[in-house]
């Protein structure tokens, strides 16, 4: 499939989640839907200048043989693995959820061995980075993350 075929198929992909996503964040209180709505449009704007440049500006697409060599296998489960996460969220709880997504998805895309070690690692990554998000959301900025029946 050429390059610019890709690029519009995936702009329109994308400016469709973006309109569902910003559908979604309808519900979130103010001010904690600043940052999604902001990360949404830019989505959309950033979808919406693929678009224009495929179908307005062809020669400006890279020529080069789209998604040579990629891991199909890796990618459905990377797109199954962020689907459950999102219902997740509102279930489980957003730091609940998101410690478990970033061991799964770090796992999938990097480490390929399995053992206690590997695990271990991907778990302490998991807790500092959580730790990190922890801080800035709750402590400095105080915005609500998703909550659930853990958190």
């Amino acid at each position: 499939m050429p390059m610019r075929k890709v690029n519009i198929i995936s702009g329109i992909l994308l400016l469709a989640i973006s309109i569902l996503f910003w559908n979604d964040a309808a519900g979130i209180r103010p001010p904690a839907h600043i940052y999604p709505k902001t990360i949404i449009a830019i989505v959309a704007f950033l979808s919406i200048a693929l678009l224009i440049q495929a179908i307005f500006f062809p020669k400006a697409v890279a020529q080069t043989r789209p998604f040579a060599g990629i891991k199909y296998k890796r990618v459905l489960l990377t797109i199954f693995s962020s689907i459950i996460y999102y219902y997740a969220l509102k279930v489980i709880g957003f730091y609940v959820s998101s410690f478990f997504f970033i061991i799964i998805l770090t796992w999938l895309l990097g480490e390929r061995e399995v053992g206690v070690k590997v695990f271990a690692r991907l778990g302490t990554l998991s807790i500092i980075v959580m730790t990190l998000i922890y801080l800035a959301f709750k402590v400095f900025l105080k915005v609500p993350t998703p909550t659930g029946i853990f958190f």
